[in-house]
């Protein structure tokens, strides 16, 4: 699935959430050029055996939360304020 220039803010829990269901496949979301701001949660999160591409995102959480947890990765340009995404490869 693919997510593009879209908003995701001010959510009580995650702002993008990816999880596996009992055999039901593996969810892969590709977020591209997107925002994930102020939710309670991580701004992405991947639960399971779930995974989350992000590239050109703007990813900024909660002071208390992260940017990514679970299997995220990053191809770079992605805004985090600073923090780490899990699985990053490119510049953050």
């Amino acid at each position: 699935m693919a997510v593009l220039a879209s908003v995701f803010g001010n959510n009580g829990a995650s702002g993008i959430a990816a999880q596996t269901s009992t055999n039901q496949g593996v969810p892969v979301i590709h977020v591209i050029g997107s925002s994930s701001v102020n939710n309670q949660g991580p701004a992405l999160e991947a639960i399971g055996q779930s995974s989350i591409l992000v590239g050109q995102s703007t990813l900024f959480p909660t002071a208390s939360a992260s940017p990514g947890t679970g299997n995220v990765a990053s191809y770079g340009d992605n805004y985090t304020g600073g923090r780490s995404l899990p699985l990053a490869v490119g510049k953050n």
